[in-house]
């Protein structure tokens, strides 16, 4: 039996600032365990550097000008577009999104295919706009708290 399929996206993080690929200035002794573990690709490129349509093009395999989302603000995700999580979920996966970023929020159209979608934003200290990003801290605990109420096996995150 393998374990889960899990995909972990952080926004904004250079590969050529982490020690697995050779920077020796810092320390990320859980990134090096993952890749230790788990698969590092030594060539893996965005087709753009905005996090809604590079996301959007990582979970439909298609580009920006195929799937309509080209930026980070005014596009949304069409609901025809078929995402990686609605195939999974088509084939028996448990399929859960849990992010920190607003960018990345319901009614982006990136929640498609989930049948689990965590999004919740701390409350923001400015009343008339929402918080912006949650600690990543915070997110782990929603997807482990998933990842434990569905099993370790066929399941998406």
């Amino acid at each position: 039996m393998s374990g889960p399929i899990i995909l972990i996206s952080v926004d904004a993080l250079r590969a050529d600032h982490l020690p697995i690929y050779g920077y020796g200035q810092i320390q990320t002794p859980v990134i090096d365990a993952l890749g230790a573990d788990g698969v590092v690709f030594e060539r893996a490129y965005s087709h753009v550097p905005q996090t809604l349509p590079a996301h959007a093009a990582l979970l439909t395999g298609r580009l920006p000008f195929e799937n309509g989302v080209r930026d980070s603000a005014g596009f949304a995700l069409n609901n025809r577009e078929r995402t990686l999580p609605a195939l999974l979920g088509s084939r028996g996966y448990a399929t859960a999104g849990v992010v920190s970023s607003y960018l990345l929020r319901k009614g982006t159209g990136i929640e498609a295919g989930f049948s689990f979608f965590d999004d919740e934003m701390p409350a923001s200290k400015d009343q008339n706009a929402p918080a912006l990003q949650r600690d990543g801290l915070a997110s782990v605990q929603v997807a482990q708290r998933w990842l434990d109420s569905v099993g370790a096996s066929r399941a998406f995150l």
